[in-house]
C-alpha cells in the first residue's frame, strides 16, 4: 500500500514539474514570437524608410538633371550673345583700331573687351608696333599701357640697349655691372621679399672722390612692370625690400657735370624668401679692378686693407658676413 502511494506522489510531482515546464515553454515561446514581431515590424519600417528615400533620390536626381539641362540651355544662349556682341559690336571697333594702330588705342580696346578673341591680338600688336620703331619713346609707351604684357622683360632689354647706344654715341660709356648677383636665402623673409643692399664707396674705391649715387630700377614681376628709384649717400648703404622677379639697374655717380653709369646688360633674377648680396660701388665698378698683387706681402696688404674697407661699413652687411668680421 505504501508503495502505491509513493508512485502515486511520484506521478503527481513530474505530471506538476512538467505542467510546470510546459507553462514556462510557453512564456518562452511568446517572448520570442513577441520579439520576433517586433523585428518584423521594424524591417517593415526600414523597408518603408528606404522605399521613401530611394523614390527622393529619383525625385532629386530628376531635378538635377532637369537644372543641368538649363543650365546648359542658359549657356548655350550666352555663347550666341557673346557671338552676337562679337561680331556686331566689337569687330567693328576692333577694325577701328587697326586702322588707328597705335599703342593707347590697342590699350584701350584691350581694357574695354578683357575677354574678347581680339584682346590678345590687341596686346601682340601693340608690342609689334613698338617693336617696329625700335625706340626708347615706343618701349617705354608700351610698358605703360601694357604693363602686365608678355614682352615687359624683352622691352627693358631693349630700352637698356638703346640707352647705351645713345650714351656711347656721345663719347659716354656705361660701367658694367656683373651678370648676376648671388643670392642667399633668408627664413625671415616672405616669399614676396627680395632683400637687396647697395653701398656706396665711392670714397674708397677709384678716384677717391665721394658722390652721392642715384640707383634706377626696372623690373618684370608677377604683378607686372615695376620701376622706380633711390639714392645712397656718401659713405652709406641702402637695404630695400624688391618683390620677385628679373631687374634692370643703372647706377649713377652724380657730381656736378660729372656722370658715370652702371648697367647690368643682363636680368638679375631676385628670388623670393631670399637676399642679394650686398653690391659695392665706387667711381669705378668693384669687378672691373683687378689688384696688382705679386708677392705674399703684396696679398696681405690687400687682405688688410679690404677687411679695413669692410669694417667701415660695418652696419651695411649681413649678419653672417659681420660675424666674420668680428672674428678678425
Amino acid at each position: 500500500m505504501m508503495k502505491h502511494l509513493i508512485i502515486i506522489l511520484l506521478c503527481l510531482t513530474c505530471s506538476i514539474t512538467f505542467a510546470q515546464s510546459k507553462k514556462e515553454l510557453k512564456k518562452d515561446l511568446s517572448s520570442k514570437n513577441l520579439k520576433i514581431n517586433s523585428l518584423k515590424n521594424q524591417n517593415d519600417k526600414q523597408s518603408k524608410l528606404i522605399g521613401e528615400l530611394q523614390l527622393d533620390l529619383f525625385e532629386v536626381q530628376s531635378e538635377l538633371e532637369n537644372a543641368q539641362n538649363q543650365i546648359s540651355f542658359q549657356n548655350e544662349e550666352i555663347e550666341k550673345l557673346k557671338n552676337t556682341i562679337e561680331e556686331r559690336i566689337i569687330k567693328p571697333e576692333w577694325k577701328k583700331v587697326l586702322k588707328r594702330n597705335t599703342i593707347v588705342s590697342y590699350s584701350n580696346f584691350f581694357k574695354k573687351y578683357p575677354q574678347s578673341n581680339y584682346a590678345i591680338l590687341a596686346e601682340e600688336n601693340a608690342w609689334e608696333k613698338a617693336y617696329s620703331k625700335k625706340t626708347i619713346v615706343y618701349f617705354k609707351r608700351y610698358l605703360e599701357y601694357f604693363p602686365n604684357g608678355r614682352n615687359v622683360e624683352k622691352a627693358i632689354e631693349e630700352i637698356t640697349k638703346l640707352e647705351i647706344a645713345l650714351e656711347e654715341s656721345k663719347g659716354k660709356f656705361s660701367g658694367k655691372l656683373p651678370d648676376q648677383v648671388d643670392q642667399i636665402k633668408e627664413s625671415f623673409l616672405n616669399s614676396d621679399e627680395n632683400s637687396f643692399t647697395i653701398i656706396n664707396m665711392t670714397r674708397d674705391i677709384g678716384k677717391k672722390e665721394a658722390y652721392k649715387l642715384k640707383v634706377s630700377f626696372k623690373g618684370n614681376t608677377d604683378k607686372g612692370y615695376v620701376n622706380g628709384s633711390y639714392e645712397v649717400s656718401i659713405d652709406d648703404c641702402t637695404e630695400r625690400i624688391f618683390e620677385p622677379g628679373k631687374y634692370f639697374f643703372v647706377i649713377e655717380t652724380l657730381a656736378n657735370s660729372n656722370i658715370k653709369k652702371f648697367r647690368n646688360t643682363e636680368a638679375w633674377t631676385f628670388n623670393g624668401s631670399s637676399r642679394t648680396k650686398e653690391l659695392q660701388i665706387g667711381v669705378f665698378s668693384r669687378w672691373h679692378i683687378d689688384p696688382l698683387i705679386i708677392t705674399e706681402e703684396d696679398k696681405q696688404a690687400e687682405q688688410k686693407r679690404t677687411l679695413k674697407l669692410h669694417k667701415k661699413y660695418y652696419n651695411c652687411w649681413s649678419k653672417e658676413y659681420k660675424d666674420i668680421l668680428n672674428s678678425y
